[in-house]
């Protein structure tokens, strides 16, 4: 089993959250190339992350409920950027296929003080408008299966699998013979 800190970008998300799990839902489809792994904001993963932030000197508080966050790392296994609110959707975002990461791209020309104060209406009142997932979605099995942090680690259906698809989405197409 590989750790989930093997160069992958990992979005912390509020497992729990309609709004939070369909929005990790839509990501993982436009995100071909399965460079974004998923987790949940209250899980282990998101602890041991944590720890690590604040060893590092990076300043960080406790995770908030009403935040995403986002995590990317080096080659080497560094920590080399850390993105909450709306900066880490924009982060995200430019991550995605077009249209969606041209959009994440423009979405920084607005000041951070006005995309934060939108993030915050949005995130205090995802419950009331969208409503609460059934279990975490994060749990579930599927699309997002081997995408998910759980314990620090990507989930058991497992990284060499998904290093293989990382590998057959580079290699060129060959034909197949019956």
């Amino acid at each position: 089993m590989a750790e989930i800190f093997d160069n992958r970008t990992v979005l912390l998300i509020d497992g729990d959250c309609l709004l939070c799990s369909k929005s990790a839902r839509f990501i993982a489809h436009r995100d071909p190339k399965r460079r974004v792994a998923f987790g949940s904001v209250g899980s282990v993963a998101a602890e041991r992350i944590m720890v690590e932030l604040r060893a590092a000197g990076m300043g960080v508080r406790e995770p908030l409920p009403d935040s995403v966050i986002l995590i990317q790392r080096d080659a080497a296994g560094r920590i080399r950027r850390f993105a909450t609110k709306s900066d880490a959707v924009l982060g995200v975002a430019m991550l995605m296929r077009w249209p969606w990461s041209w959009l994440g791209f423009l979405g920084q020309i607005l000041p951070r003080g006005l995309r934060d104060a939108a993030y915050d209406a949005v995130a205090r009142r995802r419950i009331r408008w969208f409503g609460r997932a059934q279990g975490c979605a994060l749990s579930a099995a599927g699309t997002m299966s081997n995408r998910i942090v759980k314990d620090g680690f990507i989930a058991a259906t497992d990284a060499s699998a998904l290093r293989s698809t990382e590998r057959r989405a580079s290699a060129p197409v060959a034909s197949s013979d019956k």
